[in-house]
């Protein structure tokens, strides 16, 4: 299978690209793949990762079948493991890793293209700067996929770094010196059971430059391909022979996107002639993308300490979307206890009944301003980044207590 490659340089890159996603139009070209904004009724804002702590979670991929690697994988094995290793770079381009691992199984193929459920967390609330208060200059997800056969090398690797995993868990933060110990020793645990030549080059790759401050995170100045909010995905041109609802990357600018819950699928329609602007709703006329893709959604935290927008501010960035809130104030409580392990401030400043009546309104046909802008009013920081993150765990159909 080609690999596909998203370079970035780990410098803060020259050219300027547009991260306010508000009107769903920006989409980055990068080396045969391109990052879109998936509408989800939230603004995909450039994230300063010097005052936010930074979540990211998997939703779903679509992986090319009749490439020769996803024949091996997908034709003969119902099911199969996927590793991410997450890379970052320091201002002195210094990298470090860590994995993520998981297995899953393909939950439809249509046509040569199989769509891998991959609802994980990648990161939680991390703090991307050094402990000198230094931001980190770039994020890399490499990703692997492993057969899982219970005679392969790669798919004992799996097992014994998910038992490793589970039994010693990640540092919450990135630049403490355990995390350090966790990705050596869990990259020793995988390269050792590597012993029949699999291969050790990831399948893909992508990454994101980090703003360092609040003048690169502004509209218009955030770096290139910089790590921006939202649900979002990573498309790649489709090189095989079927016919299907295929894009060119380079025609991605003429397409409003969605994702579908209801089949774990990016669907797409045409913005029309003059048109800019894409709709909250998905249209009637939408289709499902066959492109290969990657899913995923990103959440910024504020940090203690650091200047913020008023909450009120940050909560009107959540525009009405008709969802279906299978949620109560008791969900979001479970979700504050358990997303915010240890800080207990941050839990007392969310109020779950505000955040889930606040979500209800926005969810109905006709949205009462008034009780929005009441609502508005009672929000903490910690209250709207919670609106923020449930709203778009929401969309891409995450469970409220598996969001992190």
């Amino acid at each position: 299978m080609k690999r596909f490659q998203f370079g970035l340089a780990a410098v803060l890159l020259a050219i300027m690209w547009p991260c306010a996603w508000a009107n769903a139009d920006s989409i980055s070209d990068i080396s045969g793949g391109a990052f879109v904004p998936i509408t989800d009724g939230t603004d995909h804002s450039c994230i300063d990762v010097s005052k936010n702590l930074i979540s990211m979670n998997l939703v779903s991929a679509q992986v090319q079948r009749e490439q020769s690697l996803w024949q091996k994988l997908l034709y003969k094995h119902q099911s199969l493991g996927v590793k991410f290793d997450v890379v970052i770079t320091d201002a002195k381009q210094q990298p470090f890793d860590f994995p993520r691992v998981k297995k899953l199984s393909p939950m439809g193929q249509f046509k040569d293209i199989a769509l891998l459920p991959m609802q994980f967390s990648i990161m939680s609330k991390y703090a991307l700067f050094g402990s000198n208060k230094t931001p980190y200059n770039n994020v890399e997800l490499d990703l692997y996929f492993v057969q899982v056969d219970t005679k392969s090398a790669a798919i004992k690797a799996l097992d014994n770094l998910i038992n490793f995993s589970k039994k010693l868990n990640l540092p919450p933060n990135p630049y403490v010196v355990g995390v350090g110990y966790f990705g050596d020793f869990a990259n020793m645990i995988w390269q050792q059971d590597l012993h029949n030549g699999e291969s050790v080059s990831p399948d893909a790759t992508f990454n994101f430059d980090l703003a360092a401050n609040d003048i690169q995170a502004a509209a218009g100045k955030c770096p290139d391909r910089g790590l921006s909010t939202g649900v979002q995905s990573v498309v790649w041109d489709y090189d095989g022979k079927g016919s299907g609802e295929f894009i060119k990357v380079n025609d991605l600018n003429k397409y409003c996107f969605w994702y579908d819950r209801a089949t774990s699928r990016v669907v797409f329609d045409g913005k029309g002639s003059g048109a800019t602007n894409c709709s909250v709703e998905q249209t009637a006329t939408a289709k499902p993308l066959e492109n290969p893709l990657v899913t995923f959604v990103v959440d910024a935290w504020p940090m203690a300490g650091t200047p913020q927008p008023a909450p009120s501010q940050v909560a009107s960035r959540i525009q009405p979307m008709l969802t279906s809130n299978k949620f109560s104030a008791t969900d979001v409580a479970y979700f504050a206890k358990h997303s915010f392990v240890g800080n207990e401030s941050a839990i007392a400043n969310i109020h779950p009944h505000v955040v889930t009546d606040f979500l209800d309104i926005l969810s109905k046909e006709q949205s009462d301003p008034h009780n929005l802008e009441a609502l508005r009013a009672q929000m903490t920081s910690e209250d709207a980044a919670t609106a923020l993150a449930i709203r778009r765990c929401v969309v891409v159909g995450i469970d409220v207590k598996d969001c992190k």
